[in-house]
C-alpha cells in the first residue's frame, strides 16, 4: 500500500530492505551506504537543558573534527496525489481456508506533518470509525457478516497517511465489503459523529 501511495519515493520502500534481496548486499555496498547516510553532515544535533556549552561543544568537536563536510541531499520530495490498486498473495496456515482470508486495505496520503489539528483529527476520526464494535464503520461491516475485523490507522510522516484494513473477507464478499465501506464513509461524512463520542475520544 505504501508503494502505491508513494511510487518512486523513499516512503514506498521498507526501511530495513527487502528480505529477498538482502543476500545480494555486498560488504562494499554496505560500507558505501553507511559512509553516505551516516556521515555527520547528515546529522542533526540538539542540545537541551542546563549544560556547560563550551565543554559540550568541545566534546562534539572531538567527534566531528576528523570529518570533512560532505554534500548531502536529504530533502524528501512531496508526493503528488496518485491512485492505484494491486492484489498481492500472502501465506496462510495449512489448516486455514484461503477463501475467507482476503484482506482489503485502502490508504490515503493527506496533509502535512506540521498541521497538528489535521493530524489530531485523523486519529480521532479513525478511533470514531472503528475503535470499537459499536463504531459505525466496524459495526456496519461486522453486522453485515462481511469480515472478522476492521481497523483504521494513521501515521504522521512528512505527509499524513491513513489506512482502513478489513480482515478475513470471503472472496465472494470482497466487492460488497468495499462498497459498504465507501457507503458508510459517505454517510458519516454527511451526518457527522455524535458530539459526546468526539469528546470521549479526545478525552
Amino acid at each position: 500500500t505504501m508503494r502505491l501511495l508513494f511510487p518512486n519515493h523513499c516512503y514506498g520502500f521498507e526501511s530495513g530492505g527487502d528480505p529477498a534481496s538482502i543476500p545480494e548486499l555486498t560488504f562494499e555496498k554496505y560500507k558505501d551506504f553507511h559512509a553516505r547516510f551516516y556521515h555527520p553532515s547528515n546529522a542533526r544535533i540538539f542540545l537541551d537543558g542546563r549544560i556547560d556549552a563550551d565543554a559540550t561543544l568541545a566534546k562534539l568537536d572531538s567527534y566531528l573534527a576528523p570529518y570533512d563536510r560532505a554534500p548531502v541531499a536529504s530533502d524528501i520530495p512531496w508526493q503528488k496525489p496518485v491512485s492505484g490498486k494491486k492484489t498481492v498473495p500472502y501465506e496462510i496456515g495449512p489448516d486455514e481456508d484461503p477463501a475467507n482470508k482476503f484482506i482489503l486495505m485502502d490508504g490515503w496520503a493527506f496533509g502535512r506533518f506540521d498541521d497538528r489539528e489535521r493530524m489530531l483529527a485523523a486519529g480521532v476520526i479513525g478511533d470514531l470509525l472503528a475503535g470499537s464494535n459499536a463504531s459505525p464503520l466496524k459495526k456496519a461491516l461486522l453486522d453485515a457478516g462481511l469480515c472478522e475485523d476492521v481497523d483504521v490507522d494513521d501515521f504522521a510522516y512528512q505527509q499524513g497517511i491513513a489506512f482502513i484494513t478489513i480482515r478475513n473477507v470471503a472472496e465472494a464478499n470482497v466487492q460488497k465489503a468495499r462498497a459498504l465501506m465507501r457507503e458508510t464513509l459517505a454517510k458519516v461524512a454527511k451526518e457527522g459523529f455524535d458530539r459526546a463520542q468526539i469528546e470521549a475520544t479526545l478525552n
